[in-house]
């Protein structure tokens, strides 16, 4: 995003809910309180939408539209927003300090907290804004929008790789081997024949069933989501998802010649819930 996204929007548009969000993720705390902002906060410290320079000190110069600018907004308390009421940034921006001015994306250059230089300061700060509205957007990105490997390291998340061996489709041997992580790995494989009967099954109206690793997992007809056990993870999508993901591994087949060496033990402990759909 750019300072451009923002530019003429106000709350009414959905980058305001977003702005909220980025600053929630920044830590912004209630000015002069350090009350975490948040839309459970009840009685005085109720969440409330604060225009950063008040509209006493804008109207005479700027239009509604102007004053109502999205980048005019920082998200308080009502405690805080009746300490501030009428005042300009000049004069209750030093009692709040500049940490927390910045986890609500306020630039700090003093030149900026007049109504004289209002639009400089909308200027810089839709730039913030769209800085951090960025970074909340790529941290929920997958990688194929994103371009970034995943991560191996077990600590930083869930992994599921997938991947089907044998010299053809048609060949008993074949196997279907998954390779998921959560604070650890496990390795399992499932014969491929044995996966794409389990879902045509389901595709042709009827109860299935399946076996991975040490599990047996027994879905009836026209079940709305599959869930699989797949070591530390639990796999879940439609049958669509799942169909689309069997026919990704299919058509990248490999010779069993290259099949890994794959651990027989189960899986012990709780697991985290996956989208198949995520799935490499």
């Amino acid at each position: 995003m750019t300072s451009d996204s923002l530019a003429g929007r106000t709350d009414r548009s959905p980058y305001f809910l977003l702005s909220y969000l980025a600053a929630k993720r920044a830590g912004a705390q209630d000015w002069w309180h350090a009350v975490d902002i948040g839309t459970d906060s009840q009685g005085i410290f109720k969440l409330e939408y604060h225009h950063i320079h008040p509209r006493a000190t804008l109207r005479d110069t700027y239009s509604k539209t102007e004053i109502n600018d999205l980048a005019n907004f920082a998200f308080i308390s009502s405690k805080a927003n009746k300490k501030i009421l009428d005042r300009s940034p000049a004069k209750y921006f030093p009692e709040i300090g500049e940490e927390q001015l910045q986890a609500h994306f306020v630039p700090l250059a003093e030149q900026l907290r007049t109504p004289e230089n209002y639009p400089e300061f909308i200027g810089a700060r839709r730039g913030l804004l769209a800085d951090a509205m960025t970074e909340l957007l790529d941290a929920f990105a997958p990688s194929s929008l994103t371009g970034d490997e995943i991560a191996s390291d077990p600590a930083t998340g869930e992994r599921l790789s997938l991947a089907a061996f044998g010299d053809s489709v048609e060949d008993p041997a074949a196997v279907l081997t998954f390779h998921a992580t959560v604070n650890g790995t496990s390795w399992a494989a499932i014969p491929l024949r044995d996966a794409r009967l389990f879902l045509s099954d389901l595709e042709n109206g009827y109860s299935a069933a399946l076996t991975v690793g040490d599990e047996s997992i027994e879905l009836e007809a026209g079940a709305e989501a599959i869930e699989l056990p797949l070591g530390p993870l639990t796999a879940r999508g439609t049958l669509e998802e799942w169909r689309a993901v069997l026919e990704r591994e299919i058509a990248e087949l490999t010779p069993a010649s290259e099949r890994p060496d794959i651990p027989s033990s189960g899986w012990k402990g709780e697991r985290v819930a996956f989208p198949i759909s995520d799935s490499e």
